[in-house]
């Protein structure tokens, strides 16, 4: 993946981010979570990652610092969180999964992750 152009499209995407929610993580948070995925992804599955497009971007930025569990409470993320938490995904088997980052952000990835590897 070439990161600079993807940095490009994180900046176009990020004031998109703020509007959805105004407490993302900041720019350079954003960045570093990414990089961690994308490099995690380079090793585990041996090839880039597939290009994202700025309104996914957007959605991953907006929803980074948080999810919801089945009980509609919120689980805060923080940045330090997520080495452990993209590397449990890593190791955790599903079916008929590319190990997208998108999959990685939808459901209750993140949460189950969490629990695992964070708590």
């Amino acid at each position: 993946m070439n990161f600079e152009a993807f940095a490009k499209s994180v900046e176009r995407a990020y004031p998109l981010a703020k509007e959805r929610n105004p407490d993302c993580y900041s720019l350079d948070e954003s960045m570093a979570v990414f990089s961690c995925y994308f490099e995690a992804y380079q090793q585990h599955i041996g090839q880039d990652h597939p290009p994202l497009k700025v309104r996914q971007i957007a959605n991953i930025i907006s929803t980074m610092d948080f999810s919801i569990d089945e009980y509609y409470r919120t689980i805060d993320y923080a940045p330090a969180d997520y080495p452990a938490l993209i590397e449990q995904h890593f190791k955790t088997r599903y079916r008929r999964c590319d190990y997208n980052i998108n999959h990685f952000f939808s459901g209750r990835i993140r949460e189950l992750r969490f629990y695992e590897a964070c708590l």
